[in-house]
């Protein structure tokens, strides 16, 4: 079979690409930072060094899926904040030009929680040209990941298939026990589970999963949950949080020891941070990439 042709035009190091790589799925991504683009290559990744705004939308023949995560910095809360004032938040709205050209069977989109509204206006205007649209925040922890990370998504599909996301084999319970649907959710996995050699974790880590792994403002330390609130010190100094190296910020992400990243030891850290967790990635793409899957099967 033909594998089909996905898109990610904001691919960052690689999140969304292992995710489809275990779905048995390749794409290729548009990325613009050096060192990212030589971690991805070092993963093997499809990748095209460039910027976005200069990619033309006659670059493919035809796009069968769209995935987008554009840069998160002006809308994070660990951030300024300035969203669209910033010239890098205009680049929220590149995806649209390629989905008018190709119409892809799917859209898929992911940034930080305050770009929601944003993901709901883009929904309506994908539904006024045919396709039906989901938007909502999922937590990676529903998903495997060994981090309470919460990001605001987009599907959107065009090929009959529900672009609801299917629902994570995680949940915050104590125990197990079978949902409406009469499968069994596993519980939510600890820090501590992820790391176990790391024994002087806090009590709060063996209790939960780490919070969101950041990727500036001191990336390699974990933050104790509730960090932030006014008047908070800085991240390193904050009680209940704690250092990781790169190989245990990798595992929390969701990956794995001994990932090539490029670049400064600091610039390692923000790369890593910037990882989509891969199994967050895989468990919300299959639904939408499942025609793919069966027709290579």
């Amino acid at each position: 079979m033909t594998q089909p042709t996905i898109v990610d035009l904001f691919a960052g190091p690689g999140g969304w690409s292992l995710g489809l790589r275990s779905l048995g799925l390749e794409d290729v991504g548009v990325e613009f930072d050096a060192d990212i683009v030589a971690t991805r290559e070092a993963l093997g990744l499809q990748t095209i060094h460039a910027d976005v705004r200069d990619i033309p939308v006659d670059a493919w023949k035809q796009i069968d899926g769209l995935i987008a995560s554009p840069p998160c910095q002006t809308f994070s809360q660990a951030g300024k904040q300035r969203g669209l004032a910033d010239e890098r938040g205009m680049l929220i709205y590149q995806p649209k030009r390629f989905i008018e050209a190709h119409l892809p069977d799917f859209v898929a989109f992911e940034e930080v929680p305050p770009v929601l509204p944003m993901w709901n206006e883009y929904a309506e205007w994908l539904r006024d040209i045919g396709y039906r649209a989901w938007t909502g925040i999922l937590n990676a922890a529903d998903y495997g990941v060994p981090q309470s990370r919460k990001r605001a998504f987009l599907f959107a599909t065009r090929n009959g298939i529900s672009p609801e996301p299917l629902p994570g084999g995680f949940a915050k319970r104590p125990q197990h026990r079978p949902d409406l649907f009469g499968t069994t959710k596993r519980k939510w996995i600890t820090a501590a589970e992820a790391l176990p050699h790391r024994t002087d974790l806090p009590q709060w880590a063996k209790e939960r999963p780490a919070t969101t792994i950041v990727r500036s403002f001191c990336p390699h330390v974990v933050s104790a949950p509730g960090y932030r609130k006014a008047g908070d010190g800085p991240r390193q100094k904050a009680p209940g949080s704690f250092e990781v190296t790169l190989d245990e910020m990798a595992v929390l992400q969701g990956a794995w020891p001994g990932i090539p990243f490029a670049g400064s030891k600091t610039k390692k850290f923000s790369i890593c941070g910037a990882l989509l967790p891969p199994p967050w990635a895989a468990g919300v793409l299959r639904h939408l990439v499942q025609p793919f899957m069966e027709m290579a099967a």
